[in-house]
């Protein structure tokens, strides 16, 4: 190659072609370093430039790569900071003595015992009130390990609600509370086993006050029994709701949310009603 003057130091040894399409980087040195030329000529360096220029590139890469890792770094406190302080607000503390109702403050006695897990998500969400595990209830404010939702809650004395709680545990509750969801989803929408049901309830489905209907529940009890799909209480029900709304059996399967599709469903509310109709 003829003798060709260093673009850099201008001395006339330069025995390397830089072009503006293959050493982009190279011609961004070279600005940086005030040197002014057409980006779109070739340019040549000697040796020691050429060399020095490689070295600057490889010294800017690793600068941009620490760079790049302090800003993780950065974003990964940020994180660790930010779950330290994972907190659940309006939440009272119920307690966590076992010498006491958390419900009503009684003291210990005979009818009181270890509040169940879905009652405590239930204090969680209808009360708004954090129980840990352990806490006693008495059981006159459950119902299958439910907390009954009219229950009143004694709140004098309570700790101050909650600021703080370790990530551990909000994850736990959280996968309690999804598992209260999923329950839900496959419990029945109707089920006259619910103590709160009403008088009003009872009239609307079945044309009977609440009263008339456990009466004669007691009556055909020992000839109706319980069953994987439905309850023995809910099998009369389904009759009465079929005779008082002429619903479809598809419909009164689904009312009580009973197992399978829809045709599962429909012969399994019409054996219900065939049984209550035999017995009656």
């Amino acid at each position: 190659m003829p003798n060709k003057r260093c673009t850099r130091c201008k001395k006339w040894k330069a025995s390397t072609k830089i072009t503006p399409k293959t050493h982009a980087w190279c011609y961004s040195l070279l600005h940086s370093e005030g040197l002014s030329f057409s980006v779109d000529e070739n340019c040549y360096l000697c040796n020691k430039c050429w060399m020095h220029s490689i070295n600057q590139k490889q010294h800017r890469e690793i600068k941009v790569k620490k760079e790049n890792t302090n800003d993780v770094e950065d974003m990964d406190t940020g994180i660790d900071e930010e779950e330290d302080s994972l907190t659940i607000e309006n939440i009272i503390f119920a307690d966590s003595g076992h010498k006491k109702c958390i419900v009503c403050r009684s003291d210990v006695h005979g009818g009181l015992i270890v509040m169940p897990k879905p009652a405590r998500l239930d204090l969680l969400v209808l009360k708004r009130m954090y129980a840990p595990h352990g806490v006693r209830s008495c059981t006159e404010h459950l119902w299958n390990s439910r907390l009954l939702p009219d229950t009143e809650v004694n709140i004098d004395n309570r700790q101050t609600p909650i600021s703080k709680l370790e990530p551990s545990v909000l994850l736990q509750l959280i996968n309690d509370l999804l598992g209260l969801l999923q329950e839900a989803s496959s419990t029945t929408r109707l089920d006259f086993m619910d103590p709160c049901l009403t008088d009003e309830d009872y009239l609307a489905w079945t044309g009977w006050n609440k009263q008339q209907f456990e009466d004669m529940f007691t009556l055909i009890s020992p000839d109706i029994r319980t069953s994987f799909n439905r309850d023995a209480k809910n099998t009369l029900a389904m009759f009465w709701i079929k005779l008082k709304t002429n619903l479809s059996f598809r419909q009164i399967g689904s009312l009580f949310n009973i197992p399978g599709d829809g045709e599962h469903r429909r012969k399994v509310a019409a054996r219900s009603f065939d049984s209550v109709r035999q017995v009656l």
